[in-house]
């Protein structure tokens, strides 16, 4: 990116567990990307799909965030939603990908970790980096 900005992007993928969770910096985008099916296996595509994850503020309380998925286009079969992590702070993030109005509603749910450690730009407010600069400048 031109302006100096990190980006990372972490696909989360449905459907997929394992015996630890999934440890994702604070920072990085987050890609959700589900496929809805239906009780033969065939790929559905229904109405509306929504993205709801709970995650601690930096203030660690707990914040609730719906985001509407995009249909998938282009011959593609799945729903994605991004979700940027820089607005959290470290620690359990629950997640849950479900259809809008579908009959029988399909719902998906998992969770991952969120690490920081005290160099992650997400613990300093834009106030403090300011005045550690000044401070190291000598003003």
């Amino acid at each position: 990116m031109s302006n100096g900005a990190v980006s990372s992007q972490t696909a989360v993928q449905p459907g997929t567990t394992s015996a630890a969770a999934k440890q994702i910096a604070r920072g990085a985008t987050v890609l959700y990307s589900t496929t809805f099916f239906d009780q033969t296996g065939a790929v559905v595509q229904p109405p509306g799909a929504t993205l709801t994850i709970e995650y601690p503020s930096p203030q660690l309380q707990e914040v609730i965030a719906s985001i509407a998925m995009t249909p998938p286009a282009g011959g593609q079969a799945a729903w994605t939603a991004n979700w940027d992590s820089s607005v959290s702070g470290p620690g359990s993030v629950q997640w849950s990908v479900g259809t809008t109005v579908s009959l029988p509603r399909s719902v998906e749910d998992g969770f991952f970790v969120l690490t920081a450690n005290g160099a992650n730009f997400a613990g300093f407010t834009p106030t403090s980096v300011i005045a550690q600069t000044f401070y190291l400048l000598g003003f």
